[in-house]
């Protein structure tokens, strides 16, 4: 049972349980974060062709090339367009942060980084499509002696929980030669958003 001895006692506990109140109930209403509200990483991603994937995998885990495209984040917005932000595991399992920027028009990004431990040039293009950024294509191209080796490509609806992703490498399947042909990819094979991500705002 709760004695209180005095007013002032009574005053302070009368403050900390409105605190806690007040507290416990703007946790409770947080809103999660979606697609739609605000930036969020997804983590999990669905093969777009499992058989090339895994052998193109394997191939590049024998030459030690494997990267892999881990994470893409929704849409992230800034003044005149979007930032999208992922992560790609190079092959010592050590995760590189990738930002692409999509703004005052310019929809396509293009950038590359040299890995000197294998000699290659990693080479990264991403493209947005439609005002909001509703469809992402990441495009990761591993280059030696300036000849794509291996590919690794997500596909990312702004509102999915997941995001789509394949891998080929040299001889198991066709490299994308730009932009237009892993569009045209998976255009062909009519992968569309879920809508299956949170929608509170």
């Amino acid at each position: 049972m709760l004695h209180i001895t005095s007013t002032k006692s009574f005053e302070k506990l009368f403050f900390f349980f409105m605190f806690i109140v007040v507290c416990a109930f703007s946790f409770s209403c947080a809103k999660k974060p979606s697609g739609v509200r605000a930036q969020v990483k997804k983590t999990a991603g669905t093969n777009l062709d499992t058989n090339v994937s895994t052998q193109s995998e394997q191939q590049a885990r024998n030459q030690s090339l494997d990267y892999k495209i881990v994470t893409v984040s929704t849409p992230n917005s800034v003044d005149g367009g979007f930032t999208i932000d992922s992560d790609l595991q190079n092959p010592e399992r050590q995760f590189i942060p990738i930002t692409t920027r999509h703004e005052n028009g310019t929809v396509y990004s293009k950038g590359s980084f040299n890995d000197s431990a294998r000699g290659v040039t990693v080479q990264i293009e991403a493209e947005c499509f439609g005002s909001d950024c509703y469809k992402y294509l990441l495009l990761i191209s591993v280059k030696k002696n300036n000849q794509t080796v291996y590919q690794t490509a997500a596909l990312s609806f702004k509102c999915d929980d997941t995001f789509y992703a394949i891998s080929v490498a040299q001889g198991v399947a066709s490299f994308f030669n730009s932009m237009d042909d892993l569009n045209g990819y998976v255009e062909k094979r009519s992968y569309t958003t879920k809508n299956d991500c949170a929608s509170a705002e």
